[in-house]
């Protein structure tokens, strides 16, 4: 735990958010501005291909915020969610799946990289 928070403190932690929508992106966004490196994890791949290409799908956030938080790789967005294991924290954002009733689908693609006894997770 001392590791985990002298890389918080040192902004060197990575910090994976689940979900891009509606506060998916404004919270890669302010971690991001923080200084953290962000990978967002999306089933959609349209969302993904539109975030990588620096294009923004929510009206109150502009693509040249996307396009900011593109630079220095400090964010990229990904449907591979095996690199969940790059993080040092990550947030499951669900709520834009809850409504549409998708979490079982995209809890598919989290559990097996994140089930309890994983040796593979980034050990800290």
């Amino acid at each position: 735990m001392k590791q985990l928070m002298t890389r918080i403190q040192n902004r060197s932690a990575v910090v994976g958010i689940v979900g891009m929508g509606y506060v998916g992106q404004p919270l890669a966004q302010a971690f991001g501005t923080a200084g953290f490196r962000v990978p967002g994890f999306d089933i959609d791949k349209a969302k993904v291909q539109a975030l990588t290409a620096g294009r923004s799908y929510i009206k109150h956030i502009p693509a040249q915020v996307i396009g900011d938080m593109r630079k220095g790789s400090r964010f990229t967005a990904t449907t591979d969610f095996a690199r969940i294991r790059e993080g040092d924290a990550t947030d499951r954002v669900l709520d834009y799946y809850a409504s549409l009733n998708r979490p079982a689908r995209v809890w598919s693609s989290v559990t097996p990289v994140l089930l309890p006894g994983d040796d593979n997770r980034k050990q800290h």
